[in-house]
């Protein structure tokens, strides 16, 4: 498996992207440029969703422990595409995310050109400022051919905030799921409060794979890149994934089950991860 990484800057590229044949994007985007160029043929990805009755609880208190290390992403594309995103700290500087928030050639055109960075934000308020990023990593993978098993995102940071704020410990050492587990996903949806507040939900941990985490927690769009944790019996909160994808209304013919989904950290992709904060922090 592939795992070197490539690193991302402002590129030039075509100026749009084809909203008329993914309509499914319009809710992430907030301007669209009216040029629409055809984008090649190939896999599409399917937006986070609400699986049953809607049970997600905005977060109100931001600035406690865990919610300040979670960050609210406006991402820019050198196609003039602009998103809401979700990343938070694994290190002083150093952010994930997944991979389609900083490299994605269906929202962007190939790379973001810039990503406004808000830890904690809610609503109007901006706790601990507004930060910009243009340097990304993603896996060499990820750009090949943009499969999930891929998808895992990398937002570098000037500023050590992270010291202040605190980072999620990540978790590669928990056994494959024989029955429901509980785990919280926060982040940032577009369909609530314009995504600017955090909204979270706790629900269940359904199936896991080799490189994949299967959950009936209720997300949407704009909360790619969440972490995806477990809550230890220490009280700290543990990242085992990075949200990233949605059901698409019918079982997975493999699973048995309709999930949200996102990638698992496993040991092997550990090693990248731990380059990309040791490089910056």
């Amino acid at each position: 498996m592939e795992l070197n990484t490539l690193f991302g800057f402002p590129q030039s590229g075509e100026r749009a992207v084809a909203m008329a044949r993914f309509p499914e994007f319009a809710p992430l985007l907030k301007y669209m440029p009216a040029r629409q160029p055809p984008l090649s043929e190939g896999g599409r990805l399917i937006l986070e969703s609400v699986i049953g009755v809607d049970e997600r609880v905005r977060v109100r208190d931001t600035t406690a422990d865990p919610w300040r290390k979670i960050c609210c992403l406006t991402i820019t594309g050198a196609n003039g595409a602009v998103a809401r995103g979700t990343a938070w700290f694994v290190g002083p500087r150093t952010l994930l995310t997944a991979g389609h928030c900083v490299y994605s050639t269906v929202l962007f055109g190939g790379w973001a050109q810039e990503i406004y960075v808000e830890p904690a934000r809610d609503g109007a308020e901006v706790p601990f400022g507004t930060l910009k990023s243009t340097w990304f990593s993603t896996l060499r993978a990820w750009i090949d051919d943009e499969t999930p098993d891929m998808d895992v995102g990398c937002i570098q940071l000037d500023e050590p905030l992270g010291e202040r704020l605190g980072w999620f410990e990540i978790d590669t050492g928990w056994d494959d799921v024989p029955e429901p587990d509980t785990v919280t996903i926060a982040g940032y949806p577009v369909d609530r409060d314009s995504g600017n507040a955090m909204y979270l939900h706790r629900s269940s941990l359904l199936r896991s794979t080799a490189t994949q985490l299967f959950y009936d927690v209720d997300t949407v769009g704009g909360q790619s890149g969440a972490p995806i944790w477990m809550d230890a019996a220490d009280g700290s909160s543990k990242a085992i994934g990075i949200h990233a994808y949605g059901a698409s209304g019918e079982l997975d013919p493999v699973l048995g089950v309709e999930a949200n989904y996102g990638r698992r950290f496993t040991s092997e992709l550990m090693v990248t991860i731990a380059s990309w904060v040791s490089e910056n922090g």
